[in-house]
């Protein structure tokens, strides 16, 4: 971001800038577990995407993939029990 570009607000003798908090993302449990695994284990890991903004984005993945894995599996599953049926 640019300087120049930042609006800012006087309190009293101080100019503060106008920033906005970036939204919080649904993240589901397994969001919340690999974010608990990476603070326990992989710390570096974490501050590296947490500092880079890129956390949040990293943990939603981890989720989506996640959360579409049993079903895949469950879709195999059923494939191959229909083939051994057969």
């Amino acid at each position: 971001m640019d300087a120049a570009k930042i609006k800012y607000h006087q309190t009293g003798d101080y100019l503060l800038p106008n920033l906005k908090a970036p939204d919080n993302p649904n993240i589901g449990i397994w969001g919340m577990r690999r974010k608990e695994h990476l603070l326990k284990f992989k710390d570096p890991v974490y501050t590296g995407l947490f500092l880079s903004g890129k956390l949040n984005s990293h943990l939603v993945e981890t989720d989506t993939a996640a959360s579409v894995f049993p079903k895949e599996r469950q879709k195999a599953f059923e494939m191959g029990a229909a083939l051994a049926v057969r």
